[in-house]
């Protein structure tokens, strides 16, 4: 039976708590989730004398023996309903629990676990606890705090403990941080985000790989304020690790290395001994973007004394383009010999006759604008057949993204 309670000091005054005094036990459950409920054994029940009331709190039940008749009411201002059971001796409801404070001791084994459905295992998707161990399904909890698991499928499949822990870094402090683990095929050390911050020292966040094995390099890149780095607008390290800048082409949605990317000779390389021009520096999967180029090449020789010449080509979709190139030779002592805007793939810049034994240097820096993605590479030919030259060693060139195309 479901009972409506007053308010204290309205009209009516208490009410009767139904079954109470007819001799069996009574279960009485609060169905109110803010307001409690105030009883006694006559109607003299007050909220503000602890000596005329018994209360009962939002959403919690109580059994009375039954042998005495009881009266309720609520506070001024509230009312409330409760449900009365007559013969009711335990009552729970899977519904909602209200718990205004919870203690527990933890210790190995125990804490508090979550189930997908039916506790078994397979089926935990969360736990707490002090510490690593199993559940009581045989669950592995790999560590102590809070921790979500997630199934994973794709490149590196399995399930995984999201955990908010701390973790102790190489230098020897503690940290916040949230440390993520394959459970199914464990890594020598998970990958983790970990955080330090300060009032008055600073503020900063770490973003570690992690390491799969005993063999494994990690990389770190650490995010710091002003004050924690001593920077004015703040600071971000890359601690380990190389850096790399990419970019997905809108075109074929690829990703491609952005960063800047420096090619060279690692040896001494001869003409070919044709017309036919000789890739020289090469650059491998160049993206839809616009890039600068720089470089230098430096080439010695010229059996026959003929003339050399630089290019550009490849099979990227140049859009435009726009490369300043020059000529010189070492023994007029750097003089410019020659220059040329070079606009497009497979145009030549030419130098003047070479002096045996003299270097031919090419320097070039301008801007490529490429809407498809390829390849790159700078070029040189000679003029005379049979002549013969050497494109040095260290010669190079420097590209670097610039800007996405998005036409």
């Amino acid at each position: 039976m479901i009972q409506t309670v007053p308010s204290y000091g309205g009209t009516g005054g208490a009410v009767p708590i139904p079954y109470t005094g007819d001799g069996v036990p009574v279960l009485i459950s609060n169905l109110d989730s803010n307001n409690t409920v105030y009883f006694f054994e006559d109607t003299s029940v007050d909220p503000n004398d602890p000596n005329r009331q018994s209360q009962l709190p939002p959403l919690a039940s109580i059994v009375l023996d039954g042998s005495i008749p009881e009266y309720a009411i609520c506070a001024a201002g509230e009312t409330a309903q409760i449900n009365c059971v007559q013969g009711g001796v335990n009552f729970f409801q899977l519904v909602e629990l209200l718990i205004k404070t919870l203690i527990i001791e933890a210790s190995a084994g125990n804490g508090i676990y979550v189930y997908s459905g039916v506790p078994a295992l397979g089926d935990l998707i969360a736990s707490i606890t002090s510490g690593a161990g199993t559940d009581p399904e045989g669950n592995t909890v790999p560590g102590g705090g809070i921790i979500s698991y997630v199934d994973v499928t794709g490149l590196f499949p399995g399930t995984y403990a999201i955990e908010l822990a701390n973790q102790t870094q190489v230098w020897g402090a503690t940290v916040a941080a949230l440390l993520f683990q394959n459970i199914t095929v464990p890594a020598r050390l998970g990958p983790a985000i970990t955080a330090q911050v300060s009032g008055t020292q600073g503020a900063n966040i770490n973003i570690q790989s992690g390491l799969s094995t005993i063999g494994a390099a990690g990389s770190t890149i650490q995010v710091q304020d002003s004050v924690s780095s001593s920077q004015a607008g703040g600071l971000v390290d890359l601690i380990t690790g190389t850096l790399r800048v990419l970019s997905q082409t809108p075109g074929d949605l690829q990703t491609y290395d952005t960063q800047r990317a420096t090619a060279y000779l690692t040896a001494d390389l001869p003409s070919n001994g044709t017309t036919a021009a000789q890739n020289v520096i090469n650059f491998a999967g160049v993206g839809a973007g616009t890039y600068r180029i720089h470089g230098k090449i430096n080439c010695e020789g010229a059996q026959n004394a003929g003339a050399i010449n630089l290019s550009f080509s490849g099979n990227a979709t140049v859009s435009s383009m726009w490369v300043d190139a020059k000529v010189y030779l070492s023994n007029d002592t750097g003089q410019q010999i020659f220059a040329s805007i070079l606009t497009g793939f497979n145009q030549n810049l030419l130098s003047t006759t070479m002096v045996s034994g003299a270097t031919t240097t090419f320097e070039f820096d301008g801007i490529i604008q490429f809407s498809a993605s390829g390849t790159l590479s700078v070029r040189t030919a000679q003029s005379v057949a049979a002549d013969t030259y050497i494109n040095r060693l260290l010669s190079f060139a420097d590209l670097e993204w610039v800007s996405v195309n998005n036409n």
